[in-house]
């Protein structure tokens, strides 16, 4: 669609874009898969439900009196989790029906274990007059939250495989109103439930239920706790080759035409892209875990163009054509219910809103007032 409706230009504006994104989702997996590994393995009495700051959590030995600290296991399990995944990258995946779906299933149990035991442990406390007490409100993490909410748009990967086989298009609007209806609905529960049982939530939520050491528990609740704190683990190690993939296509598009590939020599064609898509994420997450500062910046930076930006564009040259084609005497009976043109500066407005407000946070000195 961007080379249809887009000039060379835009379409080569697109596909950065999208490649940017996807380089930041690289690195946001290798993240979180090597620092769920690393809070399994390390010891966890020392760190859970702490304030203490996280430089110096870091610098904070893994076991006991070990010499390995916090830090250190983090960038030994990220390279095992690179060396592990990289090769997949180098090969075309087709036919990922089954690893969807069993990457469904996980994420189906583990909501369904996580909001279980959460609101179980609210009903019945442990500790009766020991209770979360919430902040009402905290305006400083906004950016934070807006960059999640933009990156949360993941859902509408989805939509695609929704919408194709549908024969009855009439039918759309009201499958994707119930679709976004039960995935708003999914957020809501696990947020509130999180909020009023955990005292302190991990960047990382999963996190919070790995159970502390020394913890008794029967071996079923405590299989439990562990597969819950392996849930990243286990599904973004199948969802990272996927979008290695993706990006490395992605960079083939931008620098390549397509039917010059087979010009080129073995290493550009076979070696060179995958190489470019598994370096640059590795030496990110090699010197920095914060997930937060990541999810922030590819989400409301890049992700903010690709859910925001381009589809406005898209929608917009769209119906300009559509409208030069066809004229005004075509109705379309599948016509969407935001057709007017309001929605399209309302959505420009948030963007730009969005855009200024994590801008403001990541970089105060430019907005510094003397």
């Amino acid at each position: 669609m961007s080379k249809i409706f887009f000039s060379s230009a835009g379409a080569m504006t697109f596909f950065v874009c999208i490649s940017v994104y996807l380089f930041g989702d690289m690195s946001i997996y290798s993240a979180v898969v090597s620092s769920t590994m690393r809070d399994v393995i390390c010891d966890k009495n020392e760190t859970r439900n702490s304030t203490i700051n996280s430089t110096v959590l870091l610098g904070l030995p893994c076991w006991g009196d070990s010499d390995l600290t916090r830090f250190q296991v983090y960038r030994i399990c990220q390279v095992i989790f690179t060396i592990c995944m990289a090769p997949w990258v180098f090969f075309n995946l087709s036919k990922t029906k089954h690893l969807q779906f069993v990457t469904l299933s996980f994420r189906v149990l583990a909501f369904s274990i996580m909001i279980s035991i959460a609101i179980y442990r609210i009903v019945y406390p442990e500790d009766p007059s020991n209770r979360p007490d919430p902040i009402k409100y905290n305006f400083s993490t906004v950016p934070f939250l807006i960059g999640s909410l933009i990156y949360a748009f993941m859902s509408q990967h989805s939509l695609p495989s929704i919408l194709v086989p549908i024969h009855e298009k009439h039918k759309v609007f009201r499958i994707v109103t119930i679709d976004y209806f039960l995935i708003t609905l999914l957020y809501l529960v696990l947020a509130l439930t999180g909020i009023f049982f955990f005292f302190l939530l991990e960047a990382l939520y999963t996190i919070n239920f790995i159970p502390s050491d020394g913890s008794q528990q029967a071996f079923f609740f405590k299989f439990i706790e562990y597969f819950l704190g392996l849930f990243p683990v286990l599904t973004l190690t199948t969802t990272f080759p996927i979008v290695g993939v993706t990006l490395r296509n992605n960079l083939q598009t931008l620098f390549i035409e397509k039917n010059q590939i087979h010009t080129y020599n073995f290493f550009v064609r076979r070696m060179l892209f995958p190489i470019m898509v598994v370096i640059p994420p590795f030496f990110i997450t090699f010197n920095t875990e914060d997930v937060s500062s990541l999810v922030s910046f590819t989400g409301c930076f890049a992700g903010n163009f690709i859910q925001y930006g381009f589809p406005i564009a898209l929608v917009y040259f769209a119906r300009k054509t559509c409208k030069n084609v066809l004229g005004d005497g075509i109705k379309n009976d599948y016509r969407s219910p935001f057709q007017s043109d309001f929605w399209i500066f309302l959505l420009l407005a948030w963007s730009c809103l969005s855009l200024i407000l994590v801008s403001i946070q990541m970089f105060p000195g430019l907005f510094k007032v003397e």
